[in-house]
């Protein structure tokens, strides 16, 4: 939640008021351990976007994050070697970070799919921006740079102020979004180690159905 403080506060907005709003009261942020009700989080991201007038409210978000915001979890991720222990490790500990998201890895032996999905009822888009987006810049920084998606699927349509703009970061790059996600990864065999920073490639959006 101190992310939603930042970033609330560099949109113009007010956290305390429309945590207010939403029910979110200051003594449940007291203790960073404390699990927030996802039903008013999703609300309280989707107020502050069209409170702000910015539809990249979730975007904002992931870009404040970093892996140590995940918590105690953050140690055992920092100890993978690659990116699919990471993602096997978040998949099996990821009631510790939330209740409606699931993460797995569908791999054919030529590519690796990783599939982010929100539990019926909470797929809204800056829930789903900021999972995807926190996800990616996640794995690339857990990984010093030395991985990154292939592509990046959602399906609903990019923030329009980012329609016209290159994707200049992780978060950026995940600016289309849908409820069910899917990233593609090198297959097993070709998982690098930590090396230099590849820059990240413009991520394509696709239409599909839900």
């Amino acid at each position: 939640m101190q992310t939603y403080f930042s970033v609330a506060r560099f949109v113009g907005l007010d956290p305390y008021l429309w945590m207010r709003k939403n029910n979110i009261r200051s003594e449940d942020i007291a203790d960073p351990q404390n699990m927030i009700a996802a039903s008013a989080l999703l609300k309280l991201y989707e107020d502050s976007a069209v409170a702000s007038g910015r539809p990249d409210f979730g975007l904002l978000i992931a870009e404040s994050r970093s892996v140590a915001s995940l918590g105690p979890i953050s140690l055992l991720l920092r100890y993978q070697p690659t990116v699919r222990s990471i993602i096997d490790q978040v998949a099996i500990n990821m009631r510790l970070l939330n209740d409606i998201v699931q993460a797995r890895i569908q791999d054919d032996g030529q590519i690796a799919m990783v599939r982010i999905e929100m539990l019926p009822g909470f797929a809204s888009r800056q829930t789903i921006e900021s999972t995807v987006a926190i996800a990616c810049r996640s794995y690339c920084e857990l990984m010093v740079g030395a991985w990154q998606p292939e592509s990046i699927h959602f399906r609903h349509g990019a923030p329009r102020i980012w329609r016209r703009t290159s994707a200049s970061s992780a978060a950026r790059s995940c600016s289309t979004a849908s409820s069910t996600v899917s990233s593609a990864l090198p297959p097993r065999s070709t998982y690098p180690t930590p090396g230099p920073t590849r820059r990240w490639r413009r991520m394509r959006s696709v239409s599909s159905t839900c």
